[in-house]
Formats: C-alpha cells, sequence, structure tokens
C-alpha cells in the first residue's frame, strides 16, 4: 500500500513478475491480480495499470484484476480501468457480495470472479478452543458451524469448499 507510485515501485512489479513467470516455468499466465486495489487510485495508479497493459500486450497475461473489499472500488476501478478479474472476499458465513447483486453484475459484465477468504483467514478450520482472543465473542458462530458439517457427515473445510463450488 502507498499513496504514491513510483519509478521504483513499477520496477519491483515488473520484476516479480518476471521472477513469478520464471518460478512457475510460463511464458504467460492467466491473469494478474493488484493485492492492494488502492494502489490503482494512488498517485501513479495509472503508470501501474499501463504496466500491466503492456503485459498484456505482448501476451505475456490474458487478464487483468484486483483485489477488492468493497463494492465502491471495484465500481470505481472498473469504470476507469478495463479489468477482467476480481478478487472478492466470499465465504458461507460472509455471502454479502453475493446477495446484494455485486457479484452477478461483476460477473455479467464480463469479470471472472475470484472467491478469497473462503475459510475466513483460517475461522472456520478453527476449534473454538483455539480462537485468538480477538475472536473469541465469535465462538457460538463457529460451533454452530462446525455443529452443522459433522451433522452432515463433513469437515468444515469441505463445507466451506462445497459452498463456494455451488455458487454461479
Amino acid at each position: 500500500r502507498t499513496d504514491i507510485i513510483t519509478k521504483e515501485h513499477l520496477e519491483a512489479v515488473r520484476t516479480m513478475f518476471e521472477e513469478s513467470l520464471a518460478r512457475l516455468r510460463q511464458d504467460r499466465v492467466h491473469a494478474v491480480l493488484i493485492h492492494h486495489a488502492g494502489d490503482l487510485l494512488a498517485d501513479g495508479g495509472d503508470a501501474l495499470m499501463q504496466l500491466l497493459v503492456g503485459f498484456r500486450e505482448r501476451g505475456l497475461v490474458d487478464r487483468i484484476g484486483v483485489s477488492i473489499y468493497e463494492a465502491d472500488v471495484a465500481d470505481e476501478l472498473s469504470a476507469r480501468y478495463e479489468l477482467g478479474v476480481l478478487q472478492v472476499p466470499v465465504s458461507v458465513l460472509d455471502q454479502r457480495r453475493i446477495h446484494d447483486g455485486d457479484i452477478g453484475r461483476w460477473a455479467r459484465g464480463g469479470m471472472d470472479i475470484h472467491a478469497r477468504s473462503v475459510f475466513l483467514q483460517g475461522f472456520l478450520l478453527m476449534t473454538p478452543a483455539e480462537l485468538p482472543p480477538v475472536l473469541r465473542p465469535h465462538a457460538p458462530l463457529l460451533q454452530r458451524f462446525r455443529q452443522f458439517a459433522s451433522e452432515n457427515g463433513c469437515l468444515p473445510a469441505h463445507i466451506a469448499l462445497k459452498f463456494i463450488a455451488s455458487q454461479k
């Protein structure tokens, strides 16, 4: 995260992208995503996007995307840039973007939707006893989720993944 994208930032992105291709032993990848959406809104964000567009024009990447938390940021960025992928937090316990229609709207607009935080940063895989202090108030919710999984003969991870797989 930064308030300004410098030439040094752009060079670091270029280097990381090229190193990733080499480590993956690939000539191209399906998508490259900006992890902090605000970087594209920062001073110099247009230069960052142009760097990624250059990767696409050179045939190194098919789609450019961004990881978001809030719908308004996704809408602002998609109005400004040609995005092909949105990485959106969604899980069995966090269905906001599904119920408010955002995911469907973005998909109809031609964007691939990638789910992130499917396990709520590991919350769904913990036992109530393993919860850190900040999450302990949510222990009853976790216990109900784990009980549901048990009653259905499934592991919590299976329920979380099955929910995501059931989405269009």
